[in-house]
């Protein structure tokens, strides 16, 4: 039987607020969002439905952000027609830019930048999509 994946998780400092963040900035969905005292989740869906993010903040888990020592380790990837614009709306935001590719005429281009969390964003603009 093939498998198909239901969600991706990840450990983060703040569930709700990185929730909140998502959907105001990258459009995501929240489905679902609870907070239990220290404990906190919630899943969040991207525009075309189809990755569902499990954000969990539990008590005594550091952050996955925190044992990465690079920031490619780890990241989410998003499709950008315009990847220059969505970066400077993402810093507008409180994201903070890492490196941009070399831009080159017929080139793949992408632009590295972190959450206000520390988690990695790609954004992705394509020669030949994959």
């Amino acid at each position: 039987m093939p498998f198909t994946i239901e969600h991706i998780g990840i450990v983060v400092p703040d569930a709700a607020k990185m929730a909140e963040w998502y959907r105001d900035v990258l459009g995501f969905t929240v489905r679902s969002s609870n907070v239990n005292g220290e404990n906190a989740g919630a899943f969040i869906v991207e525009a075309d439905g189809k990755v569902m993010l499990e954000l969990c903040q539990l008590s005594g888990v550091r952050p996955l952000r925190e044992k990465l020592n690079h920031p490619l380790q780890f990241h989410l990837a998003f499709k950008s027609s315009n990847p220059d614009a969505d970066a400077e709306l993402l810093q507008q935001n409180g994201a903070k830019l890492i490196e941009k590719s070399a831009a080159a005429p017929g080139a793949n281009y992408f632009i590295l930048l972190e959450d206000p969390w520390g988690n990695s964003l790609q954004l992705a603009k394509r020669v030949k999509s994959l």
